[in-house]
């Protein structure tokens, strides 16, 4: 199955809110494509939501510091 379509099943579960689950689907995706920013940011998003803003950051943070969305992950950190 083509990474675009995996990208694509993981992201209903993070859009119905099954943040738990999105973020155990994520991760065993970024295992085979650990360079892909869809699934980093979607993992940063699960996280998130789990209520890790810290993690969030740090996840993209280590990989893609210049990544254009990190900058919307900094803005939900701030009150």
């Amino acid at each position: 199955m083509p990474v675009e379509a995996e990208v694509a099943q993981f992201r209903a579960p993070l859009e119905a809110s099954a943040h738990a689950q999105a973020l155990a689907a994520g991760r065993r995706l970024e295992r085979r494509v650990p360079e892909n920013r869809d699934v980093l940011y979607m993992i940063a998003v699960a996280q998130r939501h789990l209520g890790g803003i810290s993690v969030s950051l740090a996840t993209l943070e280590s990989r893609h510091c210049d990544y254009a969305q990190l900058h919307q992950e900094r803005s939900q950190a701030c009150p």
